[in-house]
């Protein structure tokens, strides 16, 4: 329809003699809305966090891209050139431009609002002359930039200057019926152009997390009289190059034709997903031979990883069937997910582990760990008669080659020079192609049963019990040879039936065989919960020290740890069990082995569940008996510092014993045995680490073997004094300016502990003293913090 122009033409880069580096392990890429502080960002950090997410660069096509591959088709009764000769009939083109645009927008003294009103009395043209019997637009369209439509799930005060909402919607504007959002500047400085990039990618976001129904989006922005094209889906956004909207004619016809008439899977709404209620939906899920049942969703249990712009975007809800409107069967639950397009299925992924068992006893405690599955598959448009594929559905197959034009955001244009190269993947700055975004295909899983995160779980005792039944968890996924490479609190579910404590892995989907060398651009996930090789993809632990012995756990054993799923009814004699021993041989020098390729291994993943424990108790305030005790400010730092938004390399705390000590001096007095058990782990993981390291290419899936009865037995011991404590633990709230000064206070820390250390103080044994606040800095504040110091020593 619209040719390519000959500077538009995309040629890929000739071909060289240069092999790249084999890569066997899939980098890793961090996602800032996963983490922590995003909840309780304020309005303008999350825009930055989102564009953070996006990367650095805007993937920039020629409009004919998004005319001839992404915009809606035009239904076949509307024709652009006749409408715009109706236009010019009736007086709404005059003198070669649209009429309500007598000048460029620069050039108008009013402010922008009033300035681009006129915008929707020219949309409202267009379909005033196109509309007839035989087809009526399914949208309407307002200029409205005072106004803030409204949210069901999240809260956004976001005022987009205009939008297209269904025509059927009723009431006050609502996100989940606007369809196509516009941002308008006067001025095509750079800066108001940027300006609208923020903010037109903060609006396609939030279309895609508040509404489950949302594939993709599409948005337009005006700078004066330039309009740009913007599409975002979970792989990609792409902006188009501009055109002279007032004066070419047929373009911007066009365009509000695609849209006003569009049917609403034409612009992303999901046609499987039927909203019923306020935040209710009815799913149509394929059952098998070509057969599809309808489930209504009853709890929304996890949406964190719709917050991610390009990613899983991954909902979970507890839903049941309906029939002829009437709800039947038990309750179970539905993940509904964006996943590599050539990654196997997650039900595929539970039945080759199950098939990999061989003893019965492993086939047991695999039954155990794993989701049963009802039934799953991919998602199927019927409308379009395609699978929802990002690239094969909305772009009708057309692949914009990695040779196509990019340009800075904001964000980054203004960042180091370092940054602005490329962003944070793997652990070091990379070019922004080598950390494209996979193609995706959207996907279903029923599961049985209904369970809840880790992250739920308020009860040490309950924490620890879960914690333990991992460790086994994950010795049996291992014993096939398979690794999880996802170990976080919301990966881990638990739910009780009757006294005994069922607890499940799942998130499957990036877990494969140790052997398999595939390798993928990149994968998202939560940077706290990371193994530190895996955030950088290399190995970290390569000093020769003296090599733990670890015994092999007998046979017997499996059938003994098995019973810790029992909970508190295990009765289990758990120091019969042989403790490990370590060889106190000094440290011998050996001559270097070469280093192998970086692949995940075991260790990663039990190292993963010891920052999971870490976490429950560094970034949670306690309430003992019922009466709270908010963290300190140095154990907030410390949270912060871990498991939030900052740059601090998390390989010092879990190397060194003096680093992981000052993390742990933060919390409660009633956290101390936590602390040193955590230690205990730490300590042992990292001996393993270094013993396996000495030769990286003899790391196969036994590298764990004896570590998994070591943190089996240790976390349940905690359980044991956990109970009946009266002790709960309740995640830290973080503000955004909190979340953002971390840096910022490592020198005013330092000096503090540096003062506290000296005397032999701790930082709750200065609190002791103290009738509220915390510690300060400066002259006045440390003359108080010796008036404190007498105070408690006498």
């Amino acid at each position: 329809m619209f040719p390519l122009s000959s500077k538009h033409v995309y040629e890929d880069p000739p071909p060289t003699d240069t092999k790249p580096a084999p890569v066997f392990e899939t980098p890793f890429r961090r996602k800032k809305a996963l983490e922590g502080t995003y909840q309780e960002s304020k309005h303008e950090d999350k825009k930055k966090i989102v564009c953070t997410d996006i990367g650095p660069y805007l993937r920039t096509v020629p409009y004919s891209h998004f005319f001839d591959h992404i915009l809606p088709d035009l239904r076949p009764s509307l024709d652009p050139e006749a409408i715009v000769e109706k236009l010019k009939a009736n007086g709404s083109i005059k003198a070669k431009r649209f009429a309500c645009f007598p000048k460029n927008p620069v050039k108008v003294t009013n402010v922008e609002n009033v300035v681009f009103q006129p915008l929707e009395t020219l949309v409202n043209s267009i379909v005033a002359v196109s509309r007839s019997r035989h087809v009526q637009p399914t949208m309407k369209f307002a200029c409205n930039p005072d106004g803030v439509p409204e949210s069901i799930s999240r809260i956004n005060l976001t005022r987009p200057d205009g939008y297209a909402l269904l025509y059927e919607a009723t009431g006050n504007p609502k996100w989940v019926d606007i369809g196509v959002t516009g941002e308008f500047k006067k001025s095509a400085a750079q800066k108001k152009r940027e300006d609208n990039d923020e903010k037109v990618a903060w609006s396609m976001h939030h279309c895609l997390c508040e509404d489950p129904r949302r594939r993709f989006n599409i948005s337009f922005s005006i700078e004066n009289d330039g309009m740009r094209l913007w599409f975002c889906n979970r792989q990609e956004v792409q902006v188009s190059t501009p055109f002279k909207f007032i004066i070419n004619h047929r373009l911007t016809v066009h365009f509000f034709l695609s849209i006003m008439y569009a049917k609403p899977h034409e612009l992303g709404w999901d046609p499987t997903m039927t909203r019923v209620g306020k935040g209710q939906y009815d799913i149509t899920v394929h059952i098998g031979q070509g057969e599809t049942a309808t489930y209504r969703t009853l709890t929304r249990l996890s949406d964190v990883g719709a917050d991610v712009i390009l990613g899983r975007g991954t909902r979970v809800w507890e839903v049941m069937r309906v029939v002829q409107g009437v709800l039947v069967g038990p309750p179970l639950t539905l993940k509904d997910i964006w996943i590599d397009d050539d990654r196997p299925r997650e039900a595929d992924i539970y039945r080759e582990l199950r098939k990999s068992a061989v003893t019965e006893e492993q086939k047991e405690i695999l039954n155990r760990v794993l989701l049963e599955v009802e039934c799953h598959g991919d998602v199927f448009i019927s409308e379009e008669g395609r699978y929802d594929h990002t690239v094969e559905l909305p772009f009708r197959g057309a692949i914009v080659p990695e040779s196509a034009p990019r340009r800075l955001l904001r964000l980054f244009s203004r960042a180091s020079p370092q940054m602005a190269k490329g962003f944070w993947v793997g652990g070091k700055s990379v070019r922004n192609k080598e950390a494209k975004s996979h193609p995706k295909l959207h996907y279903r899983m029923l599961l049985r049963g209904v369970y809840k995160s880790l992250d739920n779980l308020t009860n040490p005792f309950e924490v620890f019990l879960v914690l333990s039944a991992t460790s086994i968890a994950l010795r049996a996924i291992h014993e096939q040879g398979w690794v999880h490479r996802d170990i976080n609190p919301g990966n881990i579910l638990v739910r009780y039936i009757g006294r005994e404590m069922e607890v499940k892995l799942i998130d499957l989907e990036y877990a494969k065989p140790m052997g398999n060398d595939t390798a993928h651009p990149s994968r998202s996930g939560m940077r706290g919960f990371t193994a530190v090789e895996v955030e950088t993809s290399t190995y970290r632990f390569t000093t020769t020290q003296g090599k733990p012995v670890l015994p092999s756990t007998p046979e017997k054993s499996m059938s003994v740890l098995k019973n810790l799923f029992r909970g508190s009814n295990t009765g289990i004699a758990l120091d019969r069990e042989p403790p490990v021993q370590i060889d106190p041989s000094p440290s011998r020098p050996v001559t270097p082995l070469p280093e192998a390729p970086f692949r995940y291994n075991p260790l990663h993943d039990l190292e993963s569940l010891w920052w999971t424990a870490v976490y429950f108790f560094v970034h949670c305030d306690i309430s003992l008996d019922g009466h709270p005790y908010a963290a300190t400010e140095d154990q907030r730092y410390e949270a912060q510092r871990l498991f939030g938004d900052s740059g601090y390399d998390r390989f010092t705390t879990i190397d060194t014993t003096t680093e992981f000590k000052k993390a742990m001096n933060s919390l409660h007095p009633s956290m101390r045995d936590v602390a040193a058990t955590l230690d205990t782990l730490r300590d042992m993981l990292c001996k393993v680490y270094r013993s396996a390291e000495q030769d990286t290419f003899a790391i196969d899936h036994t590298v764990a073997r004896g570590l998994y009865h070591f943190f089996a037995t240790r976390f349940h011991r905690m359980a044991d004094q956990f109970k009946d404590s009266g002790i709960t633990v309740h995640r830290i709230r973080f503000g955004a300016k909190e979340g953002a000064s971390v840096g910022k206070k490592e020198e005013t820390r330092k000096r503090k502990q540096s003062d506290l250390s000296s005397e032999g103080f701790s930082q709750h044994d200065v609190n002791a003293g103290e009738t509220s606040g915390n510690v300060g800095d400066g002259p006045a504040s440390r003359t108080r913090l010796q008036t404190k110091r007498t105070k408690i020593t006498n």
